[in-house]
């Protein structure tokens, strides 16, 4: 009885909260932040004690109103039953608007059939994992009995980021392949995270295991560089990054799927495979030309956009970016030490990352990619070991009927220019059914607020600007400062209005809308116009209709999966 009436209370917030969104109420941001903030402390998902006890220094904060504002951005979890990196990882359109993950679930995802996953796994697969792993590791030394001899004095150094403590158990059999060498363990994690139940099984595994504790800047980049910083290079032959990542992502990235283990067994099996460890080794001490060595498939050819990202984001080191460069796709991979020595003159530690949060091309992507651009300066090749021949056989089907939506061919397509983080944050992880050009009235162009409700362009913090509302727009600025979402300053946006007033419009770069006419970029240029012409005026825009894969039902070897509108949540 207890549980039916709280599902009915939750039921009813929902509704209450579902109506305030789409409603145009005086402060309807201040009164969704206290809507959501109960509606957390109401979820089944949400452990006060638990979040409080592991997170929460000042017990006088209210720890659902922590987690709704602060707590998710740095990856804390509500309770042991919800993992809110994994929900973002599983639900792109959620993490490109940087959504609370439970405020979502709550209101959609749970009627949307979207997964959740614990933070603790099934033991079960583990045992069965550890009993096949120890076969292969006897077989696979008695057939690279030469290789183990031949490379055995070779110093490795192994830098682990261990953000999922969860997957210790797994990646601790992986580095068991490496015992018959001589390597060091560095394992950082993050603070006030629930690391500390691994610790004394870290310890009983290797006694001389190196923990470091670090703040979540800059994803599993910014730890590397804290170690990398005090590293003697001269000391290692071998240097390998990994990073636990997570193991509960349904995913369509790179024109391959992941599902679920599918990306950490790729990323593991390409380095510390009970086979490949030992090849990876012989390659990096014995074969001149190769100096980085990862999973054959997950080594990546950046597009254009990217390489523009990256070169912006690094442009104060002043470093040469190639306009072409390939780099490993989760940043697990093997390198020759030395040749980390021309990363390690940038003196980079922790500090020098933002704050890990989702949105922005960061300059953690930005440095992931350039450790491996740095291998390629100096003249040395990758090799990709081919792992988990399994995953592309059962996804082949469904990755080919996919890549006919690919939204690369709008990003080709010449007669158009895109926002670099434009296309990063929304064509990127999107497929697309279709896209024309069309005139259309302005008036007829909608833009959606980050809490749902739709509003005409006139609305727009841009267009009050333009009619001399300097406080809204500084709000609006604020707003998306503040959430990490796409922003124009003052000055920049004043800097468009001179040069469309002086130049005209170039119509190259167009508006782009989505089929329910909400804009998805430009939205400046258009209230400028809107501005200039009125709201009867005729504009030339890109329509997309933007789809995502539902992963609902998914499985291997298929040859279709039902595509569904992407949405604003």
């Amino acid at each position: 009885m207890k549980e039916k009436l709280m599902i009915q209370k939750q039921e009813k917030k929902r509704n209450e909260v579902l109506s305030i969104m789409s409603s145009s109420i005086e402060n309807k941001d201040k009164i969704l932040e206290r809507e959501f903030t109960e509606i957390i402390s109401l979820s089944t998902y949400f452990d006060k004690d638990y979040y409080t006890k592991l997170y929460l220094k000042d017990k006088d904060v209210d720890p659902a109103f922590h987690y709704l504002t602060i707590g998710y951005k740095k990856g804390y979890n509500p309770s042991p039953l919800f993992d809110t990196k994994s929900y973002l990882d599983a639900n792109q359109d959620v993490a490109s608007l940087n959504m609370n993950p439970l405020i979502h679930y709550e209101l959609h995802g749970k009627y949307e059939n979207r997964t959740i996953a614990p933070i603790i796994t099934n033991s079960g697969t583990y045992h069965s994992y550890k009993i096949t792993r120890w076969l292969k590791r006897k077989l696979a030394r008695f057939c690279c009995h030469s290789y183990i001899k031949k490379n055995k004095n070779k110093k490795i150094l192994v830098i682990l980021h261990l953000f999922y403590t969860n997957s210790f158990k797994e990646i601790k059999e992986y580095l068991k392949n490496l015992d018959c060498y001589n390597y060091d363990l560095t394992v950082t994690y993050i603070k006030n995270s629930d690391a500390s139940l691994v610790f004394e099984e870290l310890k009983q595994y290797k006694k001389d295991v190196r923990l470091v504790e670090c703040e979540n800047f800059g994803y599993d980049i910014g730890p590397f560089f804290e170690i990398l910083k005090d590293v003697n290079l001269d000391d290692y032959d071998i240097v390998l990054k990994l990073q636990s990542k997570g193991t509960n992502k349904k995913i369509y990235v790179y024109d391959q799927i992941f599902c679920k283990r599918d990306w950490f067994c790729n990323l593991f099996n390409g380095l510390l495979g009970s086979f490949s460890v030992h090849k990876m080794i012989d390659i990096l001490s014995n074969d001149n030309h190769y100096g980085l060595v990862a999973a054959d498939n997950l080594i990546i050819h950046d597009p254009l956009h990217k390489v523009s990202l990256v070169k912006q984001r690094l442009k104060h080191l002043n470093y040469s970016i190639p306009d072409s460069y390939k780099f490993v796709a989760g940043s697990c991979f093997a390198l020759r030490a030395s040749l980390l020595k021309d990363i390690q003159l940038l003196h980079l530690s922790l500090n020098d990352f933002e704050q890990t949060e989702r949105g922005f091309f960061s300059f953690a992507h930005a440095m992931e990619r350039l450790i491996c651009i740095s291998v390629s300066n100096q003249n040395y090749k990758f090799y990709g070991i081919k792992a988990d021949r399994y995953r592309h056989l059962k996804w082949y089907r469904l990755e080919k009927y996919l890549s006919q939506f690919s939204t690369k061919k709008i990003i080709a397509d010449k007669r158009f220019i895109f926002n670099d983080d434009f296309v990063w944050m929304t064509l990127e992880p999107s497929l697309v059914l279709d896209y024309h050009v069309e005139k259309i009235k302005l008036k007829e162009i909608k833009r959606q607020y980050f809490y749902g409700n739709i509003i005409s362009l006139k609305e727009c913090e841009p267009y009050l600007f333009l009619c001399g509302d300097k406080e809204s727009y500084k709000k609006y600025t604020k707003f998306h400062e503040e959430h990490n979402l796409p922003s124009m300053t003052e000055e920049r946006f004043n800097e468009l209005i001179r040069s469309i007033n002086k130049n005209g419009y170039n119509e190259k770069y167009i508006l782009v809308i989505n089929e329910k006419n909400i804009i998805l970029d430009g939205q400046h240029r258009a209230c400028i116009l809107l501005y200039k012409y009125g709201e009867d005026y005729e504009q030339k825009v890109l329509k997309v209709h933007l789809v995502v894969p539902d992963f609902s039902n998914l499985r291997p070897f298929r040859r279709k999966i039902q595509l569904v509108d992407r949405s604003i949540y």
